[in-house]
């Protein structure tokens, strides 16, 4: 059962001055006091007392959690344009490289289809079957594809929006190399990344999922495939940064812009970080931990 005047009064004791009580007890409904002092105190926290330093109040709670939904959903809409874009990208330069005339799946048994990605014999943590059974496991579902009568009738770059991102990373470590050079050309980062890129898409795909499952995302940092992250952004950015250091959300933004070939999601990103009212200290504090400046 929730308590929410039990949450209030060890937010409280904890040091946060409250303004505008029923506000303040709605979110409370949302989200428990230990879920905001584990996931949204860190920068309004006075690390000499480990409470919060008394210049903070609940509405400021209340906008960072707003800032971080706002930013969750910007980035969670450019990574799916960003999919879908890659999903394309991969499709139309394997067609292009087997010159196949038609795509329809009937065309492929699974064997056969397994020959135009000569790369599973490399990649020992794919079992072939599975993987298949995931090329189609959405078919069904998708409102796109009701259009087809038969799952044999569908052509293969259709078939394609019904994949996962994961389903999608996988297809693309499966290519022969020549065809990933031409995808890694056509989103304009140097070949020498075609055993960083799909490590790179899994930094994207944590993000996604973690957003998808109602995460924080303001002060995301990940050392998931850092190295190989990290090449591909100096490579592009003529960066210096380290291989090794952590990847910032700042970093994240920067690249999904570059592979969309546009400045969509750091505009509406700044526009929130702008708007987002904060004490001077912790707002100072917020923009260290996006950029990386610790």
């Amino acid at each position: 059962m929730i308590d929410k005047e039990k949450d209030l009064v060890k937010l409280i004791e904890n040091g946060l001055n409250i303004v505008d009580q029923d506000k303040f007890l709605e979110y409370l409904n949302i989200y428990s006091a230990e879920y905001i002092l584990n996931e949204y105190s860190e920068i309004f926290i006075n690390e000499e007392n480990n409470r919060f330093f008394s210049f903070v109040d609940s509405n400021q709670i209340i906008n960072l959690i707003n800032f971080d939904k706002n930013v969750g959903s910007i980035l969670l809409k450019n990574i799916l344009f960003f999919e879908s874009k890659l999903k394309r990208t991969i499709i139309e330069n394997w067609i292009k490289f087997y010159k196949l005339k038609d795509t329809k799946i009937y065309n492929f048994a699974e064997d056969e289809l397994l020959n135009y990605l000569p790369n599973i014999k490399n990649c020992p943590d794919l079992k072939s079957e599975k993987f298949v059974y995931s090329l189609f496991e959405h078919a069904a579902t998708s409102e796109f594809l009701i259009q087809y009568k038969r799952l044999a009738n569908i052509p293969i770059e259709d078939l394609s929006l019904s994949w996962t991102f994961a389903t999608t990373i996988n297809f693309y470590r499966l290519l022969d190399d020549e065809i990933k050079n031409k995808i890694l050309v056509s989103f304009g980062i140097p070949i020498v990344n075609i055993n960083n890129f799909d490590k790179m898409l899994n930094v994207f795909l944590k993000i996604r999922n973690l957003i998808s499952h109602n995460g924080h995302i303001y002060n995301f940092t990940t050392r998931l495939y850092r190295v190989e992250f990290n090449r591909i952004y100096t490579s592009i950015k003529r960066n210096d940064s380290s291989e090794d250091k952590y990847i910032s959300l700042d970093k994240v933004i920067s690249l999904l812009d570059y592979l969309l070939n546009w400045n969509n999601t750091y505009h509406e990103f700044n526009e929130q970080l702008k708007k987002v009212a904060l004490n001077h200290h912790s707002k100072q504090y917020l923009i260290k931990i996006i950029y990386g400046l610790f």
